[in-house]
């Protein structure tokens, strides 16, 4: 069983009651809210899908581009990301894509990821994406 700690129960109920709770989700969609407009400057023009406040983004990959190849080519470049199929739960129609995070770095370093993950998005020959 998960259950939780009796002082970390006291804790929770202590914040919900006197505001903390909603100031800190306050805090963190504001946190969000501005990784997701870095994100959106970086990755201009490029096909992703993003909720203003959300932690992740879905960036749709280009006909031909197997997602298990890009996940590959930014790891080659100290940038991880997800392939998409890993949150799949149809057998339907798929486009290939990938899952990015957006709040598990400081601010800079997203920026330079996702500049990485944009230069290997518009790359279409295999030599310069290992030179990048």
């Amino acid at each position: 069983n998960w259950v939780a700690t009796p002082m970390v129960a006291e804790i929770a109920s202590k914040w919900v009651r006197d505001g903390t709770a909603a100031e800190l989700v306050d805090w963190q969609r504001e946190a969000l809210r501005t990784r997701q407009a870095a994100a959106a400057e970086v990755l201009a023009g490029l096909p992703y899908l993003a909720h203003p406040e959300g932690l992740h983004l879905w960036l749709e990959l280009p006909q031909g581009r197997s997602e298990e190849g890009f996940v590959a080519q930014a790891r080659l470049h100290n940038v991880a990301i997800a392939p998409g199929s890993s949150f799949r739960i149809t057998q339907g129609a798929w486009r290939p894509a990938v899952r990015i995070s957006v709040g598990s770095t400081t601010e800079g370093e997203l920026r330079a990821g996702l500049g990485v993950i944009a230069r290997l998005l518009k790359s279409e020959d295999e030599h310069l994406l290992l030179a990048i």
